[in-house]
């Protein structure tokens, strides 16, 4: 009987100790993350909202990073994907994305518009019409066959049929 006394009395004083909140990277990484970028393009002189889920951005990176494409290649009917020359100095904050790694470009529709970019369809002929929105990745290891998601840019202009011009920029 005196065992059972002392380990209720343990117990109901080890209770606080157990019920105290622990701090974790994980938590905090957790929270940190979005699931949406918006890209905001001008039109007109005015900010244009397009909305583009992350996870269908990274799945679409990861269609275009399997499509042969470049040297010994056909040229895919849309155009692309195509190489990125990162002449707008977009800094992605992505390992591997930042450096001298070859990054590639391939358009992709915003949130809504359910539709998919593809290689094998004239860029005038996709059924979802223009898109001012390109999804970027670049290929790692010796072998290039490892794809990393860099994210997600557009035109700095965008006209009525969604056509883009201008530079781009990282979407947010």
């Amino acid at each position: 009987m005196k065992f059972l006394n002392t380990l209720a009395i343990f117990v109901a004083l080890s209770l606080p100790a157990l019920a105290t909140p622990i701090e974790s990277q994980d938590a905090i990484s957790l929270e940190e993350r979005t699931h949406f970028v918006t890209c905001k393009p001008k039109l007109n002189g005015k900010e244009k909202h397009f909305k583009v889920d992350l996870a269908f951005a990274q799945r679409q990176a990861e269609k275009a990073g399997k499509i042969p494409f470049g040297k010994g290649y056909e040229t895919p009917k849309s155009g692309f994907p195509s190489r990125y020359h990162k002449g707008d100095h977009i800094r992605w904050g992505v390992h591997g994305c930042d450096t001298k790694s070859l990054q590639y470009q391939y358009p992709i529709y915003w949130d809504g518009k359910n539709n998919k970019w593809e290689s094998d369809v004239a860029a005038d002929k996709q059924k979802g019409g223009h898109t001012p929105l390109r999804v970027v990745f670049c290929k790692l290891g010796d072998s290039k066959k490892y794809l990393r998601f860099c994210g997600v840019m557009t035109y700095t202009e965008v006209n009525d049929k969604n056509e883009g011009s201008g530079a781009f920029v990282k979407c947010n």
